[in-house]
């Protein structure tokens, strides 16, 4: 593979530029805004840095940005903080073009640091500053204040911080003083920040005066919230009474969550206005350590966070650490790593297929959140069955077959999770469960000194005979890997013995979960026959349950099979057995059974990870308010649906044009009549025939779309231009069943899920269509020949969900028609099936950047995810926690994307549009995360053993990407430590998209709350009602009363009711926004929770109350209404 890259690096290069420079001779006709393709094109992270921050400062595109930020990398290597720091001082000095005002070299110095901060992928840099004002302190002098506003937050906590350090740092150049705060200011920081709810970090007021008194430049920001400030509004240099969200998320998420790191940074940077740092950290470590002088976070405490904010219907899988949830079990499979855990596939079938591929988990740790894959190499669950038969599910297809049968789950499963997430989130190792993948590596180890130890004996007589059990030992070993891992009872006890190995972890139950006292009766009852088949009693089988040791009940008699073999050689008979256990009281049971026994035992299962479920799998075609098919404006002739087909005439505000040769007005820049140029006027507000403009358009489609029935506008332009898109274009997404985002561009948002390996049988492509987008081999360096071979993902190839194919299809044949049809240029794709599609380009872009990166599309898969390589991900600044982003079809992109159609308000000029586009994907160019994926194929033992003494991350070694690219081979070699027959074997559409009514989606959390010993099902009903429902009937209450009325006819909201009671604009009647049934909706199914699980007295009362404020708005109903 690593000698086809520049090959495929290549390729992508061509077809990019095949058709940019179609789209360019498509634009060059001028029925666009543009007659160039609106999307910069950039070969590297420095012209993408040079193309985003020219969105905002015009003279920096050409000015010589690119060329520098390259020098500086290739003196001071990519990525340095000092690259930053020189390229804010050289811009604010006007060495690559003219800024006039000190204010606006301060800015553009900022930006432009921040840009490059953020490998000018994230829009924070320009949408997140607002301006830099140079402000008087109360003694006249001058001193610097950055505003900032809520998109800062897509710049994270680091950027966000060194923003300020660079604002101080051009300050000092220019010998501006430093920013005296007044104590007012400091108590309004104070309340502000306690007022402001979302955010991560939750300081104590000490901390907060702390910082905001020695800052030496000030931190401001624009008002962002609906709400005031409780106290402290009318402050001379704070402009806004209302809560600065861009202001709370820098002090808090920035200069304080991350102000260790800050320290570093201004100690490189040589700032000595920034001493007192190192005074705040220990500030900050004092106030957050006991009083005996240790650190309020023990090794690992049950973490609750994942639990707040519960949605209704959506089922918690486990509590904080309880004992039956999900196993930890270390490693990364083909489709996990990188904030992405791996299931059993029999697992998601439990949770009553709650959990599809792509799901997303709120988890207690390492990370928030996860999206689910699957690995069918990792234990599946434990189950009791209604007939009392306990069994570990091995597969999909038995857990179909067994779970109407289930009564309870004794045990989730594992939950796969890599060494990289846990270093990346710099949580400690917490110890593993006793796996197969540490076992067979404590054997070998064993293996290894056994033969040590022989050839010390007799090194001359014995040499041949230790050969030949050296032989005969790695055989074994070689056997038991090839069948993965299948041991019997009896070699597992051999095997234990003869080389002081703990038991085989299929043999190793769960025997910290009993007392001695069952241990005794366990005991009794094993050796009470020497038969198997014990007559059935309750303790017995409970005790068994507890073990996780499998069993069935067959004729009231329990058969234990093989484990009546491990449970016996265990517990040896011994007639003193009862006085050791009674002298063991001190002693665990896994001690006090290698003692007896002389079988060494590890903990099977020895932490779980609490978790719940978030958002279900995506995939589908976004679609804005109205699902418009053209930005073209219809105002409120167009009716309720918005349709421009059902107009005679528009009375709009728009962007006049004139064209001399028509003698009349149109709305752009080429006449649709006559095809000459036109003169550009001011906006205006001015009537319109548009069923002339609807019929010349279909004209110039040469009449051959005269069947579109519904053509759905938008109701107004908000871009700063006010310029319409053309009616054809429109004409033609209608006919192809396509609707547009702001920007004209059709997206297709999908959950990113993260793959590094495929075989070419679960992607749908066969090995012919594969070799010829460069897969000659799989990934061990075997020819490709087989459909169940392991190949390596090349960084930019993407796996689309098989319902996107019908939708890239239709795009497809769309920009054909507009080819053909709107531009009379020849068609591109041509495309008939889905099968067409591979190979083709698309652009992937995520929600909060400006970038875009080339994807190649190679096969679809059934699954409502998409799947790509973690670095393509990280290429678009996402990790796999469970978000979703958008792609384009790339021509649909070029021909019909501009700037100027977005709109002309913050937080929407430039976030989610592919401003710039890069071509070819660097992994020293993307987010650094993935620098802390693992692509080993195993874990070393020393590993598993740091992690049962609880170590840090840092202190085992793994390799890493960080590793790969100092090697120089980042792109090729990358392994993994679980496999998996697919990685799509599993439920593929969650329970919570397919149940219809809210009370059917709760009825089923709670049926899983009740077979699942993890979880308590009268708890999770509380959490159901305090936590969802009881808040949004109060929240709907409260909004009821403050709400706004909307016009049926043309939907114009108004704050308050106009005083003739009807729309001042249309005529037509008014409505409410919101109504009695929204809020009465969940008072039925609280009320049915309350009764059915018996709930406590608290939760019933204020159910009481709520229903009476009900009530007492719009009285009382003899039967509760809901909408269920």
């Amino acid at each position: 593979m690593a000698n086809n890259i520049e090959t495929y690096r290549n390729t992508l290069n061509q077809e990019v530029e095949k058709q940019a420079a179609i789209a360019n001779k498509a634009r060059a006709k001028g029925y666009d805004l543009e007659k160039t393709i609106g999307i910069k094109i950039s070969p590297d992270k420095a012209g993408r840095i040079e193309g985003l921050f020219a969105t905002e400062f015009k003279e920096a595109e050409g000015s010589g940005i690119a060329e520098r930020i390259r020098e500086l990398e290739a003196q001071l290597g990519a990525n340095n903080i000092k690259i930053a720091f020189n390229l804010a001082e050289e811009i604010a000095a006007n060495k690559f073009f003219n800024i006039p005002s000190i204010e606006k070299k301060i800015e553009a110095g900022v930006r432009l640091g921040l840009t490059y901060l953020t490998s000018g992928i994230v829009a924070a840099p320009l949408e997140g500053i607002v301006c830099i004002k140079l402000k008087k302190n109360d003694d006249g002098s001058d001193y610097a204040a950055v505003y900032f506003a809520g998109p800062i937050r897509a710049a994270g906590g680091t950027a966000q911080a060194v923003s300020v350090l660079l604002t101080d740092f051009i300050r000092q150049k220019y010998n501006i003083e430093k920013y005296k705060i007044t104590r007012d200011e400091i108590e309004r920081g104070v309340l502000e920040i306690n007022s402001y709810s979302t955010r991560q970090y939750n300081p104590v007021d000490e901390e907060i005066r702390f910082m905001l008194s020695h800052l030496p430049v000030e931190v401001s920001g624009e008002g962002t919230e609906d709400y005031e400030v409780p106290n402290y509004k009318n402050l001379p240099r704070i402009e806004t009474p209302n809560i600065r969200g861009g202001f709370c998320l820098v002090i808090t998420e920035g200069l304080m969550l991350k102000a260790k790191k800050l320290m570093k940074i201004a100690e490189k940077m040589s700032l000595s206005s920034w001493g007192w740092i190192d005074d705040y950290v220990k500030l900050k470590e004092k106030i957050h350590t006991n009083t005996d002088g240790k650190k309020t976070s023990a090794k690992v405490l049950p973490n609750y966070k994942y639990l707040e904010e519960l949605a209704a219907g959506r089922p918690i899988f486990g509590y904080p650490s309880v004992v039956g949830g999900f196993r930890l079990r270390y490693g990364r499979a083909r489709t996990s790593g990188f904030a992405a855990y791996a299931i059993h596939p029999a697992s998601a079938v439990l949770s009553d297929g709650f959990i599809a591929v792509g799901t997303q988990l709120k988890v207690e740790r390492p990370g928030k959140s996860t999206v689910i894959s699957f690995c069918d190499e990792i234990e599946g669950p434990i189950v009791k069955l209604k007939s009392g038969d306990v069994l570990q599910l091995t597969s999909r297809e038995q857990a179909e077959k067994m779970k109407k049968e289930v009564e309870s789950i004794l045990f989730w499963g594992d939950l796969l999770i890599s060494y990289g997430d846990f270093l990346h989130n710099n949580h400690i190792l917490i110890p593993s469960g006793y796996v197969e993948e540490w076992w067979i590596q404590e054997l070998e180890k064993a293996v290894i000194g056994s033969k040590d130890k022989e050839k010390d004996k007799d090194k001359e007589n014995n040499q041949k005979i230790n050969d030949i059990k050296n032989e005969e030992n790695n055989q074994k070993i070689s056997e038991i890997k090839a069948k993965k891992y299948s041991v019997s009872v009896n070699d597992a006890l051999d095997l234990s013995r003869k080389y002081k190995i703990p038991l085989y972890p299929k043999y190793t139950f769960w025997w910290k979960e009993i007392s001695k006292r069952e241990l005794l009766t366990l005991y009794n009852k094993i050796w009470q026959q020497e038969s198997d088949g014990f007559v059935f009693e309750i303790d017995f089988k409970t005790i068994l349950e507890k073990l996780r040791c499998t069993h069935n009940i067959k004729n009231n008699l329990v058969w234990l099979e093989e484990n009546l073999i491990i449970l016996r050689q265990l517990l040896p008979k011994d007639a003193k057995i009862e006085q050791r256990i009674s002298e063991s009281e001190n002693i665990s049971n896994i001690d006090l059974l290698s003692k007896i026994s002389g079988v060494v035992l590890r903990e099977k299962a020895p932490c779980f990870i609490g978790c719940r479920m978030g958002r279900p799998e995506k995939a589908q075609m976004r679609a804005m308010r109205g699902s418009p098919c053209s930005l073209f404006p219809v105002g409120l002739d167009g009716g309720r649906l918005r349709e421009v087909n059902n107009m005679n005439k528009m009375n709009i505000k728009f962007r006049d044009f004139f064209c001399s040769k028509c003698n009349k007005s149109v709305l752009w820049g080429v006449c649709p009549f006559c095809k000459s140029q036109t003169t550009e006027k001011q906006i205006i507000s001015a009537e319109h025939d548009i069923k002339t403009l609807l019929d010349n358009a279909h004209l110039n489609l040469k009449n051959k779309f005269k069947q579109v029935e519904i053509l759905k506008g938008v109701r107004g332009l908000s871009s700063e231009r006010m310029i319409p898109e053309r009616i054809e274009k429109g004409i033609l997404r209608s006919f192809h069943n396509l609707t547009i985002f702001k920007d004209c561009t059709i997206r297709y948002d999908a959950i990113d899920v993260p793959i590094t390996h495929f075989k070419p049988k679960e992607i749908g492509t066969s090995i012919e269509k594969l070799r010829k987008l460069g897969y000659f081999e799989d990934y061990l360096g075997n020819p490709l020949k087989q459909e169940d071979q392991i190949c390596e993902l090349f960084a930019q190839d993407v796996i689309m969900p098989e319902n996107a194919s019908d939708v890239f299809v239709s795009i497809s044949r769309f920009v054909d028609d507009e080819l053909e049809f709107f531009y009379n240029l020849s068609r591109y794709y041509s495309i008939k099936t889905a099968n067409d599609l591979i190979g083709h380009l698309v652009i992937g872009l995520a929600p909060h950047t400006s970038a875009g990166i080339i994807g190649r599309i190679i096969g679809f898969t059934p699954a409502f995810a998409q799947f790509a390589h973690p670095y393509w991900h990280a290429a678009k600044r996402r990790n796999c926690d469970g978000d979703e982003d958008g792609f384009m079809l790339l021509m649909d992109a070029l021909l019909n994307f501009s700037q100027q159609y977005l709109p002309n308000k913050r937080g929407t000029r430039i976030m989610d549009a592919p401003i710039v586009l890069t071509t070819i994907l660097k992994v020293e160019e993307v987010d650094d995360e993935v620098y802390h994926l693992d692509v080993a194929d195993h874990y070393p033992l020393e590993f598993y053993e740091a992690a049962f003494c609880y170590d840090a991350p840092s202190a085992v070694s793994i390799d890493l990407v960080e590793n790969k690219m100092k090697a120089g081979t980042p792109y090729s070699g990358l392994k993994f430590t679980h496999n998996t027959t697919c990685f799509y074997d599993g439920p593929h559409t969650s329970s919570y998209k397919t149940l219809t009514t809210m009370l059917d989606k709760v009825m089923a959390e709670l049926e899983i709350a009740k077979k699942a010993v993890s979880v308590e099902e009268t708890d999770v009903a509380n959490l159901v009602i305090q936590c969802h429902f009881i808040k949004d009937i109060r929240g709907n209450l409260r909004s009821f009363t403050t709400q706004t009325v909307r016009c049926t006819g043309c939907n114009e909201i108004f704050r308050r009711p106009p005083l003739a009671g009807i729309c001042p604009k249309c005529k037509k009647n008014l409505t409410l926004t919101i109504h009695e049934g929204g809020i009465r909706k969940y008072l039925g199914p609280s009320l049915k929770i309350v009764e059915k699980y018996r709930l406590d007295e608290y939760t019933r009362q204020c159910l009481d109350l709520i229903l009476c404020q009900v009530d007492a708005v719009f009285g009382k109903k003899t039967n509760q209404n809901t909408l269920f």
